[in-house]
């Protein structure tokens, strides 16, 4: 069992053969679904490392933790996934033969990280979105807000400031397609709610 939790930098590398794909250059994406799930319909596509072209998936134990929120595990509950990799090749496209099991469990008991709030606290509208989203804070907060765009693998896509205010709009028109993470804070209180980009 692999226990993680918010804002952890530790590092977990999974890796994997590269594909016998002849000439054509290949890459790869890593696949999960609740155990049990149908893995042609995963719940988690993450491309692999230099955007998809690596045998290798590198991710945070924070960027982690934000998919098991996403995918509705809480805080001390855990949740047991299979995954296999896909890799592509021009239109071929071909699921590894295994199929692996991995337990994750979201760690309650963090001192060291800001309070994390419940993600319905803030919602983002509209979701998916293409050029721009509004912002709703359901609590009002104090001092400057932190916005983080960041990428299922934690890596921060961008960064900006506001003053506090429960509203406020968000250009995300430059974001390619995916599943991203929205992070809202000013220092004490942490806000995180997942955003898709359809272009």
């Amino acid at each position: 069992m692999l226990t993680v939790a918010p804002g952890q930098t530790q590092i977990a590398s999974i890796t994997w053969r590269k594909s016998a794909a002849g000439t054509l250059p290949v890459t790869y994406q890593w696949l999960a679904v609740a155990k049990g799930g149908n893995i042609n319909t995963p719940a988690v596509t993450l491309p692999s490392n230099n955007s998809g072209k690596d045998s290798a998936l590198t991710v945070t134990f924070g960027a982690l933790d934000n998919l098991l929120a996403g995918l509705g595990v809480k805080p001390g509950d855990s949740i047991e996934l299979q995954w296999t990799v896909k890799a592509s090749a021009d239109t071929q496209k071909l699921n590894a033969n295994q199929i692996w099991n991995i337990t994750l469990k979201r760690n309650n008991d963090n001192p060291g990280s800001v309070n994390l709030l419940n993600n319905s606290k803030l919602e983002i509208f509209p979701n998916p979105a293409n050029t721009q989203v509004m912002i709703q804070l359901n609590e009002t907060l104090t001092g400057t807000l932190n916005i983080r765009i960041s990428d299922q693998l934690g890596r921060i896509i961008t960064e900006r400031s506001e003053s506090a205010q429960n509203t406020f709009n968000l250009p995300v028109g430059d974001l390619k397609n995916g599943i991203y993470w929205i992070q809202v804070n000013n220092g004490s209180q942490q806000y995180n709610q997942r955003l898709i980009i359809q272009h």
